[in-house]
Order: structure tokens, then sequence, then C-alpha cells
């Protein structure tokens, strides 16, 4: 759980020093003091009283700034009441002042808050605008505390779109300042989020130490709020790692504090840890108990995310009761959020549940389809996260393989033209034994009478030819053993070439998500101009292509590897189809377009292969389609089948291939005459994985296109026949 801030209240001295304070601009400071540090020990509505109290004396003082520091603190006392929309409309009002009057920390403070209140609302990009707003404001001014603190909610931001290295490179720029100037509120605040990447990339014992450092910093500052928000995250660390008595102490002192001072979003954490433990007990009544209050809560406060926890819960808690009509309905809402808000990771894990409730039910076909996908974006997301890099090392790689590949045939060449040409050596010297010995013995048919001297030399000659023959062949023997070894040597050489392929990936991706990383430091620096806010773009959309790239490779590079497995089972080709099409709702609305589907089979027509490679295949085809079809068009999808063959064609109204790209559509890394119509990358293999895939699957894959007139991609798959038995 992110957390934003953490300070210590001095409400007890505030409170003294204002009843004596007179009615002036100091007492207009104090109450917008004393209402901040309310609404950060829990006390929304007397931090919203006291906020009004110095708005108002603000006004009769004509004290502007004052005006708009009081809709300020008011705001952010909304947004801590989870009221997003009261908030924005706070800010709206201090926004509106602080340029009238040109108070640019007052305005950078703005933007900030107003960036945390549409992130609340899982608007990350509207969040980060002004994010980067505020970050510019800040670095005019001497104001460290303001800029350490919208680095933290960059970091943040960064987190929830799961660039967890870049999140973490603004919460330690964060951090650095912060430590800089003494500030215990965003030190502890930093601590914790660094604690919530760490547990999000699967390091349990490295978050449990930050959120304990986190911890120990808000026990002094003796903040309710703050200390049950750490007790909540050590709970859940600890309910992560299975450490159940612990967790439960430290969740149940965050429990009876969140409830005294109605802390909401925090009570639903914690209810769903609590939940977790209690399911792990087999504690299913006070499990669903608390599931069900947290779902309740979250509904109240009108968060769709934080109903994905609570739903989470449920569905496995019903799984494991064997409630299957109940875990449906939950992991439907569950799915129905991660789709509208974009949360992979969220998606991932309902594939994975989706698979135990079908497993559950016996459905072991549609359990194993689902827990493909959920492998399949697992490791989809793992390459992004870490992600992205190998486009100049591939390049290098192809061209010493062809270099190899060459020198690897002349070489055989060479061994060939030797091999020819001491078997002509072997024959000419067969002949000549022949002839000498034809010879020799006619000479001794004519001449009888000469000495035994003369045929000992006959003799030592026949000798010497045969040890030059017998030598010749131990030569060509030894020639087709380096020959053998060459070739043994050049293939350990392609696998040592597949293996560094992989390695040099991972190794490489780091770097480029750096690269991102510090382009958005970059933009921190200070004011930039247009060309350079071009060319920090451009470096982002390289890294982008590069990332793309690099997952393309390694994909084609396992495909095409003939010890890969293909696993193939029987496929309901209308529900497969309907279910993989349901992924791509928000690009095709994006782009405002309709996908219609034509089913000409059976119900329950069946098909047999490995459903992974379908599901990439489709979407490979289906991207293209969207990639190339320009605004308002429509995609169309036709099934059909035969006695032999299932038939899929998916047809588009895009720009279609150019007479002169249709010899090299399949073929690796080549650039078609086609562009993409909102600016979308290729890296060029997208269809050379298709053919793989298709090939693989003892398909065929045909294309139909006019230039101008769009493309028609038809899937031909073979039914492979079953036997049945009548029950």
């Amino acid at each position: 759980m992110l957390h934003t801030q953490a300070q210590q209240p001095k409400t007890d001295s505030l409170k003294a020093i204002l009843l004596h304070a007179p009615a002036d601009t100091t007492r207009v400071n104090l109450l917008i003091d004393l209402a901040r540090e309310l609404y950060r020990a829990g006390s929304f509505q007397p931090s919203l009283q006291k906020a009004k109290e110095a708005r108002l004396l603000a006004e009769q003082l004509d004290f502007t700034k004052g005006v708009g520091s009081a809709w300020l603190v008011s705001g952010y006392a909304y947004i801590r009441k989870s009221e997003y929309d009261s908030a924005l409309l706070e800010f709206s009002h201090a926004k509106q002042i602080f340029e009238t009057i040109g108070y640019t920390v007052g305005l950078a403070r703005t933007h900030n808050f107003i960036g945390q209140a549409y992130e609340l609302q899982s608007d990350y990009d509207e969040a980060l605008r002004n994010y980067t707003i505020s970050v510019d404001l800040f670095k005019t001014t001497s104001e460290q505390e303001g800029l350490a603190s919208v680095l933290n909610s960059m970091g943040i931001n960064y987190y929830y779109r799961g660039s967890y290295e870049i999140a973490l490179d603004y919460y330690f720029q964060s951090l650095k300042i912060s430590e800089a100037i003494h500030s215990d509120r965003l030190i502890g605040s930093t601590l914790n989020n660094i604690g919530v990447v760490y547990q999000q990339l699967e390091q349990p014992n490295e978050a449990l130490h930050y959120y304990k450092r986190y911890l120990e910093h808000m026990q002094r500052s003796k903040n309710k709020a703050t200390i049950a928000f750490a007790n909540t995250n050590v709970g859940g660390i600890l309910t992560v790692l299975k450490r159940y008595t612990e967790a439960q102490e430290y969740l149940d002192k965050a429990l009876l504090v969140q409830q005294e001072i109605n802390e909401r979003r925090g009570l639903v954490f914690t209810l769903c840890f609590l939940g977790d433990i209690y399911r792990a007990q087999n504690k299913t009544a006070q499990a669903e108990k608390n599931y069900m209050r947290a779902l309740q809560i979250a509904n109240e406060i009108q968060d769709q995310e934080l109903t994905i926890n609570p739903t989470s819960g449920l569905s496995q808690l019903y799984i494991a009761q064997h409630r299957f009509n109940e875990a449906e309905s939950y992991l439907a809402q569950w799915k129905d959020v991660t789709d509208k808000l974009g949360t992979k990771g969220w998606l991932e894990k309902n594939y994975l549940v989706r698979s135990r409730l079908d497993s559950a039910r016996g459905n072991y076909k549609d359990a194993y389809v689902s827990y493909k996908r959920y492998a399949f974006l697992k490791d989809s997301l793992f390459d992004q996260r870490k992600s992205q890099q190998v486009a100049v090392v591939r390049g290098l790689y192809e061209a010493e393989k062809k270099d190899k590949e060459i020198q690897r045939l002349n070489d055989a060449k060479k061994l060939d033209e030797l091999r020819h040409t001491n078997d002509r050596k072997l024959l000419i010297t067969a002949i000549g034994i022949f002839m000498l010995v034809v010879s020799g013995m006619l000479y001794w048919l004519r001449h009888k009478t000469k000495t035994s001297t003369l045929l000992m030399l006959q003799k030592e000659e026949i000798s010497k030819a045969n040890e030059e023959m017998q030598a010749l062949l131990e030569k060509i023997e030894q020639q087709n053993q380096i020959l053998a070894a060459k070739n043994e040597s050049l293939e350990d050489l392609h696998l040592e070439k597949d293996g560094m392929i992989g390695v040099v990936a991972h190794d490489l991706r780091s770097p480029l998500s750096k690269v991102v990383g510090l382009a958005s430091v970059i933009e921190l620096t200070g004011p930039l101009n247009d060309e350079q806010k071009d060319l920090l773009g451009r470096m982002r959309g390289v890294c982008d292509d590069g990332n793309a790239l690099i997952r393309d490779l390694m994909e084609i590079n396992k495909i095409e590897d003939p010890n890969q497995e293909v696993r193939v089972e029987e496929i309901d080709v209308r529900n497969f189809i309907e279910e993989a099409i349901s992924n791509y709702s928000v690009p095709l609305k994006q782009k405002q377009l309709t996908l219609k589907c034509n089913y000409e089979i059976e119900p329950e027509a069946y098909l047999t292969m490995d459903p992974v490679c379908l599901v990439r295949i489709l979407d490979n085809l289906l991207t293209n389609s969207i990639k190339f079809s320009p605004i308002g068009k429509s995609i169309f999808i036709t099934v059909t089948s035969d006695t032999k063959n299932f038939t899929i064609a998916i047809q588009d109204q895009g720009p279609g291939f150019h007479p002169n790209d249709l010899p090299h559509l399949f073929k690796k890394f080549k650039k078609l005459s086609a562009r993409p119509t909102a600016g979308e990358g290729s890296t060029g293999l997208g269809l050379s994985i298709v053919k793989a895939l298709v090939t693989k699957s003892r398909g065929e894959i045909s294309v139909e296109s006019e230039w101008g007139k769009g493309a028609t991609f038809t899937l031909r798959f073979p039914i492979v026949a079953t036997n049945t038995v009548d029950a």
C-alpha cells in the first residue's frame, strides 16, 4: 500500500497558541497549519471546519494568499476522506488564486495535490501531467520539501504503471532530498514506498526491512493515522511470508485506529489482509466477513481499484468452499475492473485463479487454457518490466551467423574439392599401378631372361605405389573427420549463440529501462524547449521499439527451436476466439473500430492444437489489423469448417499490401509499404512469428490483398479425428 504523507501532529500546541492569537494574518496561518495537522491525524471534519474559518478570516483581511492556502488544505482533507470530486473543486479555487497573485510555491503544491486526486481515481496520465508541471514550478524556487514530495508522487505514478525501476529512481531522489532537509514526513513516506516496490518485485524480506524502518520512523511521530498505515503494511507483508500470528498483531493494531479515525482506504487493505489470514487458517466465516466489509467500503468511496483486493479474496475463498457460482461472479467483477483500469498484474492473477476454479469444477481443459494465459502474461510482464532490448546485439549476431554460415559452406566446398582431387589422384594412381603391373607382366613375358634384380625393382615400385595409395586414403579419412568436427563445432556454436541471445537480452533490458528513467530525470532538470522535448520523446520511442524487437526476437528464437515441445488439446473454437478478442476492447475503442465475428460452424466445434500458439497467432494478426486500420473502420473475423479443415479469416479495411510486398510478407525484418495509422511501431517480425507458429501447428496461412483496399489473412488448420465412445 503506497503512502504519500506522514507527519508529527502539533494540534495541541497550535490550539494553545490560537487561544491568544489576534484576528490577523498570523491567525489565518495558524488556522491553516492546524487544519493541515488535523487531516494528517485523521480528523477530517474538524480540519475542514478550521480551513473554512481560515478562509473566511483571510477574505475579511483581504489576505489573498491565505484564501488560496485555505482552499488547498480543505481540498486535501477531502482527498483523505476519499471525496475526490470535492477535492478537485477546492483545488481549482486555490489554483485560480495562486495564478492570479503569481504565488509559484502554492501553485506547485496545488498541481501536486491535483495529481494525487487523479491518481487515486486511476487517471494516471492526468496525474503525471500535473506532477510534471509541479516539478517544473518547484525547480524555479528554493522549496526543496515540495520538490521531494512531488518526486515521491511521480514514483507512485510510475509504480502504478508497472515501471518499477523508474519508480525506485524517483523514490531515491526524493529520499536524498528529504534526508538533506531532515524532513521526517517525507523520509517515512519514501521508505514505505520503496518497500512497496520490493514487495511487487517479489522480494518480501527486503520489503519487510523497509516497512519496519517506516514503522519505526512513524512511531516517533506519534501520528495515529500514519502509525496505523505502517502497521497495515508490515502486517500485510508478514501475511505474504505466512507469519500469520505476527501479522495479525500488526493488523489488529491498525484496524482499531483506522476504525477510530474513519480511515476508509486503510480499512479496506487491513480487512483484506485479515481475510487472507483467516482464509489460510480455514476460518472461512471470519474471512468472508472481512472481505465483504472491505468490498462494501471500497464501493462506498467509489474506488474501483480498491474493489480488486476483496473480490480477489472472495473468489479464492469460495473456490476452496466449492461455492463455484459465487466464485465465478466475483471473478467476473474482478476481471471487469482490471479491463477498465488496464492493470495487467491483476489480470495475470485473475487468470491463475480462473484456472483454479475450472480445475476445481473438473473443467481441466479450460483450466489448462487459463493457466497457459496466466503463464504467457506473466512472462510478458516480466519482459516488459525488466524490460527490454537486443536489437543491435541480435543484428550483430545475425550478421556473424551469416558470416559463419558462409565460412562453413566455403570450408565444405574446399573439403569437397579436396576430396574430389584426392579421388582423382587415387584413380590416376590406381590406373598407373594397373598399367605398371600390366607392363611388368608383359615385360616379364617378353623378357623371361631378365635378371631377378629387375623384378625386385618392379616389386618395390608396386609396394611404393600401394603405400602412396594408402597414404592418400588416410588423408581423405582425416579430412572427412575434420569436416565432421567442424560441423559439430558449428552446431555447438549455433546452440551457444541461441543461449547467448537470451542472456544478452536479459542483461541489456535494464540499461534500456534506465535510458527511459534518465530521460525522465532530464525533464526534471529544468524547463525544456520544444526541440529538447522532441528529442526526449524520440529517445523513449527508440527504447520502446527496442523492447518490442527484443520480445519478438526471443519469441521467434524459441519457436524455431526444433526441440521446443508442442502440447495440443481440444479447443472450443467459438469460446476461445471470443475470449481472445475480449482483450482488445480498449485499443478498438481508442481507434473507434468495430470488430464483427461470423461463425459458420457448429456451436461446440473443437480444434486440436496448442492453445498458446493459437493465442499468439490471433494476437499478432488482430494487433496488425488494429494498428493499420484507419479510425472508424471495421475488422471482420469469419470462422468456417469442412470435413478436413478449420478456416479462420481475418479481414481489415486498412491500406493492404503493395504487390511488391507480397513475396516478402513472412520474411524476418522486412519493413513493408503500409504504415500504422496512429504512429504505432513495428519490428518487422510479427508476420514471420505467425508463419512459424502456423507451420509448427501443421497449418497453412495465406493472404489476399489489393493495395489500398485492405487485406485478408486466412488460417487453415487440419481437423484431427478423435475416437468417441457413447455413454
